[in-house]
C-alpha cells in the first residue's frame, strides 16, 4: 500500500470517512431509538446531526493524533476521558475545547433545555465540529505528506 502511487491525501481522508461510516451508525441508532422510546421524536433530526458532526471531529483529530504521536490510542481516550468528561464539566471555560459540548448544545437548543456548559449558539453548534474535523484531516494529510517511507 505504502509503494503504490497514491496521492498523499486519499489515505487520510479515506481514514477519516471509514471512521465515519462505521462510528455514525454505532452512536446513531441507539440514540433514535431512546428518542423513539422517549416519545420524543422531535429531536431524532439534532440526534443524528449531532452525533454526524461529532464523529467528524472526532475521527479528524484522532486520526491526525495517531500519525503525529505515538500510543496515540492512549492519548485519544485519556483525551475523552479527563477532558470531554470531567474538565470540561467541571472548569469553566474549558467546555469551549470540549467537542461533545458543541453537540450537546445542538440537542439541548432542540430539546429547548439549559446546559451550562453547553450554551452554544446553534451555528456555532454545526460550524465548529466541522471546521475541527477538516482542521484535523489537514494536520494528518500534513503529516502524511511529510512521513519517510524506507
Amino acid at each position: 500500500l505504502w509503494l503504490k502511487p497514491v496521492p498523499r491525501w486519499q489515505l487520510p481522508a479515506a481514514a477519516v470517512l471509514a471512521t465515519v461510516t462505521i462510528v455514525v451508525p454505532l452512536v446513531a441508532v441507539p440514540l433514535v431509538a431512546a428518542a423513539l422510546v422517549a416519545g420524543t421524536t422531535e429531536l431524532i433530526g439534532s440526534l443524528v446531526l449531532a452525533s454526524a458532526l461529532a464523529v467528524l471531529a472526532y475521527a479528524g483529530i484522532f486520526v491526525a493524533v495517531g500519525l503525529w504521536l505515538r500510543r496515540a490510542l492512549w492519548w485519544c481516550l485519556l483525551y475523552i476521558l479527563v477532558w470531554e468528561n470531567g474538565l470540561a464539566r467541571a472548569v469553566d471555560g474549558a467546555a469551549r475545547l470540549s467537542i461533545a459540548s458543541y453537540a450537546q448544545s445542538l440537542v439541548a437548543n432542540a430539546a429547548d433545555v439549559d446546559i451550562a456548559y453547553a450554551d452554544r449558539l446553534p451555528a456555532a453548534s454545526i460550524v465548529v465540529p466541522l471546521v475541527v474535523g477538516v482542521a484535523g484531516l489537514v494536520l494528518a494529510v500534513i503529516r502524511y505528506r511529510r512521513t519517510e517511507i524506507d
